[in-house]
């Protein structure tokens, strides 16, 4: 169901923001997932709002609004450093998250220091900016750097739409850059191409494979998550192991395509046939009916992650 069809609470609120925004001076669009997922006609989860508006702006906006509540203190006040609003709609249900974010736009004007002195690409020092056009250049990948107004018209400056009808995962700007700024960002391009069957990028794929050591940089909790997230779709295993991901995470596993199993128990053949043919059935499975959101691990697969010169082990195997 797409935004334009959706007469949801959540949907007909943020409208009403928006409009609010824009008739304050503010240009105001939705941004990211919903939007992707709109043009892909795939159901709509969480909204994503982008604004000119600073955070004291949007506030004075809201505060002009009936039933609606800008959020401050504790988290808001984190959010609001890093330019993003938290705002409630009426009828909010006490003791339930905030009901939406939204963001100014923002432009990164340089990065924080590490211990050694060294710029930090995953931490930026980040400013309002002036253009939507400058705040969708710091998104992802192009699918999702594209905005929708009020009125449902897409406004797409760097060609997602193409993508999208291509079926293409691609890096928005030079791909080292986006995944300097977040490593992660390497196994959403696994989890996008195999949840929507599209092809990586030749540059963006290259830019995985030539610098896979980041991925040991990302925190475990989100590793745990993003890795889940990509082994619950089809061929997620294989593309893990291809781009060298499951190899550098798991050295045990490096080996796992010269490890012959009994056929007579194991039709699949090497050990990497077994893998592959297990977590396939779970990609299927998924599709069929969709697990919670939170997946179910097992330590059959496990991650050491060195700190403080402990180790400890992230077990995100799912069956």
């Amino acid at each position: 169901m797409g935004l334009e069809t959706n007469g949801s609470p959540q949907v007909t609120y943020t409208l009403q923001l928006m409009t609010g925004l824009e008739a304050a001076g503010y240009p105001t669009y939705i941004v990211g997932g919903a939007v992707r997922d709109t043009i892909m006609k795939n159901p709509i989860k969480d909204l994503d709002v982008t604004t000119l508006a600073t955070p004291s702006q949007v506030e004075e906006v809201v505060q002009s609004m009936r039933g609606f509540h800008y959020i401050t203190g504790g988290e808001a006040a984190v959010s609001i450093s890093n330019l993003v609003s938290l705002v409630n709609f009426p009828e909010h249900e006490k003791g339930a998250p905030h009901d939406i974010e939204i963001a100014t736009f923002r432009t990164d004007i340089g990065y924080e220091r590490d211990e050694d002195g060294n710029r930090d690409r995953t931490r930026p020092i980040l400013a309002p900016a002036t253009t939507l056009r400058e705040d969708l250049k710091r998104r992802d990948f192009t699918i999702n750097a594209i905005a929708m107004d009020k009125s449902f018209r897409i406004i797409d400056p760097l060609g997602g739409m193409d993508d999208i009808k291509a079926g293409i995962v691609r890096a928005v700007g030079k791909p080292t850059l986006r995944f300097a700024e977040d490593p992660v960002r390497m196994i959403r391009a696994v989890r996008f191409s195999t949840r929507y069957d599209f092809t990586m990028d030749p540059a963006t794929r290259q830019a995985i494979v030539d610098n896979i050591s980041w991925i040991e940089r990302i925190s475990a909790p989100r590793m745990r998550d993003e890795m889940g997230k990509v082994l619950m779709q089809k061929g997620g295993f294989q593309e893990l192991y291809a781009l060298g991901v499951i190899p550098l995470l798991m050295p045990e596993l490096r080996d796992i395509k010269d490890l012959e199993h009994n056929p007579a128990y194991h039709p699949e053949g090497s050990v990497f046939g077994h893998y592959c043919a297990m977590f396939d059935r779970l990609g299927d499975a998924v599709k069929e009916s969709p697990p919670a959101p939170t997946p179910i691990y097992f330590p059959q697969f496990g991650h050491r992650t060195g700190g403080g010169g402990a180790s400890d082990i992230i077990a995100w195997a799912l069956l």
